[in-house]
């Protein structure tokens, strides 16, 4: 089961309702780019950046040569793209990839007989393994001309190799990233996978604070019929956002349009207060200060419109259906607001 509620993220329209173009956050962004590298891209980025994929210099890292073609053919709106059919670990070397029978379940890591009996994880019936090429983040970007005024997001979805990934990126990630979106694990659905606190002590020592989970997907060990039970279930993986906090350390503040990309990155996922901190730390002319708190307060209004319309129909399903398979999902699927 996943919990979809957080997913109430801004959309082309919202931006336009909110004056964003004219705001001092769009002037930023259309100066300059935010960098976004999508790792494990599959077919287009992430619906939390949709809004601004115009604004947006993205590099696609896609190691399934089928939708590595599929990405490339597509017709992308973004500021700039470039593409890499790699896959991607903590060093250059050869490795097993194990295939499976979905191909959003192949990984580097084997699929844990015990989790995927467990919990009845369908897909992760390994077909064949290959041995494969792989690299690092810094050995395939060491070429690209980045400055230290760049603005990257880092977002990872490689089927438990993430942390190798961050691990072989060091480099890069230090210099250059200010934001990272990581698939995070609770239980091992591949053996010897790193879990979340595992990820979360490493980007810590990098300099990256965990700000929240974004999305979560759950699993049952299916001992209750869900029509007939409210039982909540394990946690199995998350996406997690973890930030160079600009407050925290002032280093992290490059040039005068670094705090509009954190005011960005935090209205994307609806954390408004974060926002709302950064425009009134951060930013030192006063009428831009106002302006992008203007922004920011109208944006959090249409979050709240929806929230309260997503809550109001939770509470009529709770009052009124006697199915509780649909209570179920409402419960597990919480309106954060």
């Amino acid at each position: 089961m996943q919990d979809t509620l957080t997913k109430q993220n801004l959309n082309q329209s919202d931006l336009e309702k909110i004056g964003f173009e004219d705001s001092p956050m769009g002037k930023a962004i259309l100066n300059k780019a935010i960098g976004f590298i999508d790792v494990g891209a599959k077919d287009e980025i992430i619906d939390e950046f949709k809004p601004i994929s115009n604004y947006l210099d993205v590099i696609f890292f896609e190691p399934n040569k089928n939708e590595y073609e599929k990405l490339i053919n597509r017709n992308q709106a973004y500021h700039s793209c470039k593409f890499f059919n790699a896959a991607l670990s903590n060093e250059e070397k050869q490795a097993d990839l194990h295939i499976t029978k979905s191909s959003m379940c192949s990984s580097l890591y084997s699929p844990h007989p015990h989790y995927t009996s467990r919990y009845g994880l369908v897909g992760y019936d390994v077909e064949n393994i290959e041995t494969i090429s792989v690299s690092s983040l810094d050995s395939v970007l060491k070429n690209e001309k980045f400055t230290k005024d760049d603005f990257f997001i880092l977002k990872l979805d490689a089927q438990g190799a993430d942390l190798d990934i961050i691990k072989g990126g060091k480099e890069f990630i230090q210099n250059n990233v200010c934001a990272i979106i990581s698939e995070v694990n609770f239980f091992p659905s591949y053996s010897n996978i790193p879990l979340f606190s595992e990820v979360e002590l490493y980007l810590r020592e990098l300099g990256f604070s965990f700000i929240t989970f974004t999305d979560y997907m759950f699993r049952s060990h299916r001992r209750t019929k869900p029509a007939k039970s409210l039982s909540r279930q394990r946690l199995f993986h998350a996406d997690a956002l973890f930030v160079k906090d600009p407050i925290l350390n002032a280093s992290n503040i490059k040039n005068d349009s670094f705090p509009y990309y954190y005011i960005i990155l935090f209205m994307l996922y609806n954390l408004y207060d974060s926002a709302i901190e950064i425009a009134e730390k951060l930013i030192t002319n006063p009428v831009d200060r106002e302006e992008s708190i203007k922004v920011i307060t109208k944006a959090e209004e249409l979050y709240l419109e929806r929230a309260i319309s997503r809550a109001n129909k939770g509470l009529n399903i709770l009052q009124s259906s006697n199915d509780n398979k649909e209570i179920l999902y409402y419960l597990n699927n919480r309106t954060i607001l």
